[in-house]
């Protein structure tokens, strides 16, 4: 999760707006989801916070999350921009550093700062989302080109090749539509 440093005040919890959430919301949404477990707990809570998305089987989802995102060895589909800059997948990369100072520059850090990665997809979505509630697009649109932009159509790809369950192939092409629409709109 992506918070104000210490000192500042935390980021405004999103609460799902009706009929559908704003463009800032399904960011934040989507990059939380995908921080978090798959219990069937967190998945309901997604459900029914973004529509469009229908309950799916929550052993599937987390036996899909462990496939694709934890791996039983290296994922099929890592959650980290800096596993995807290089064929050997490393972590904590150039690029990780330069997300912390984007958050920095915004006023915000990871939560789990120096255990997490902060080049993680869903504290990316969740800094976007952070940024456009705040009605600064202009960095929304700037870091999204240069961080989530660079890598997640091969995320994508990746996650509809291989995922075993619709709800994971719906999440990560939602993702890939809302970084594209951002990146257009720029």
């Amino acid at each position: 999760m992506v918070r104000e440093m210490p000192g500042g005040c935390p980021p405004q919890e999103l609460a799902p707006q009706e009929p559908f959430p704003s463009v800032a919301q399904r960011f934040y949404l989507i990059g939380r989801f995908l921080q978090v477990r798959p219990t069937p707990e967190a998945i309901d809570a997604f459900v029914a916070a973004y529509p469009g998305f229908e309950a799916p089987d929550a052993q599937a989802v987390a036996d899909d999350n462990l496939r694709l995102f934890v791996g039983l060895g290296m994922p099929i589909a890592p959650l980290w921009e800096s596993t995807w800059a290089s064929d050997a997948r490393l972590l904590f990369q150039r690029q990780t550093l330069d997300v912390r100072y984007w958050y920095r520059s915004a006023g915000l850090q990871v939560a789990a700062l120096h255990r997490e990665p902060d080049d993680h997809l869903g504290l990316e979505l969740e800094f976007i989302g952070t940024l456009l509630d705040r009605g600064d697009r202009n960095t929304a649109v700037a870091f999204a080109q240069e961080h989530p932009c660079a890598w997640v159509a091969r995320w994508n790809e990746a996650v509809q090749r291989h995922a075993a369950t619709p709800f994971y192939r719906h999440l990560a092409a939602e993702a890939a539509s809302l970084l594209a629409l951002l990146d257009e709109r720029g």
